[in-house]
Order: C-alpha cells, then structure tokens, then sequence
C-alpha cells in the first residue's frame, strides 16, 4: 500500500472514532435527559464517574501498546479487534431498554463505561500510526516549528 493509501486508510478510521466522540461530546446529555428519561445530575455524575475509570484505562491501554510487538505493528491487532465492541457499545449506550428507572441508570452506567473503554482501545493504538504515516518532517510539522 503506498503512503497515500496508509494516509487515506487512517483517515477513515479516525472519521469512524470522531464521528461516535463527537456524538457523545455535544448530543450524549441530551439524549440521557430528554430521551432516556434519567435526570441531568445522574447523568452528570455518571459522566464524571467513568471519566476517572477511563483515566485508568487510557493509561493502561497506553502501556499495553507501548509493549506489543507483533507481525501486524504494535496499534493495529487491538484497533481492529476493538472495532466489532466499538460498534456494540455505540449502538447499546443509544439503545433504550425496557426497564425501570434505576436499571435504565446501571444501563447508562455500563454501557457507556463499556463504550468508551471500547473507544480507549480503538483509538490509543489508532493515533500511534500517526507518527509512521511519514519520516518527513515537513510533512510531520508543515509550520517548520519542529526544527
């Protein structure tokens, strides 16, 4: 695959990332609020709880890649495996089960603890590409402050 193609292809892959960070950034209290039906200080409090866990997982996932070595590159055996999670956990922080307002509460918990540890593994090892995309420094630092 030629660099262009390399570029093109982490380019996607990161769209598919921002696209759901995106989404949870500006729309996810909203739909917990107004369309989920649980009340704004738990769903702010949830937000707040799994960022400390996420803290954890950013770091740990950090490591782990720092300490892989496979056939496949050192990112790309768990972004593409923690695609198919990715996906599920997207799709089930969204989903409104029919049950009642404290198991609706431990569901928003779970699933979106679980979606963005799912975003964690998918997305750490995606960004260690971008350094090997290009040797060029230019390319790297377009500005020339990296000199």
């Amino acid at each position: 695959m030629g660099k262009w193609g390399k570029r093109i292809g982490y380019g996607i892959g990161d769209l598919g990332c921002n696209l759901v960070f995106s989404t949870m950034a500006s729309y996810l209290m909203v739909f917990y609020t107004d369309v989920f039906g649980i009340t704004a200080a738990a769903a702010g409090t949830m937000m707040l709880v799994t960022k400390f866990i996420d803290a954890f997982t950013d770091t740990g996932m950090g490591l782990v890649v720092d300490r892989t070595n496979t056939k496949w590159g050192q990112g790309r055996p768990y972004f593409l495996v923690g695609a198919v999670p990715f996906a599920v956990f997207t799709f089930l922080t969204f989903y409104i089960p029919n049950i009642g307002g404290g198991g609706k509460l431990v569901w928003a918990y779970v699933t979106y603890c679980f979606l963005c540890t799912a975003y964690t593994v998918v997305n750490i090892p995606l960004n260690t590409i971008v350094p090997r995309l290009t040797s060029d420094i230019h390319e790297r630092d377009p500005n020339g402050s990296g000199k």
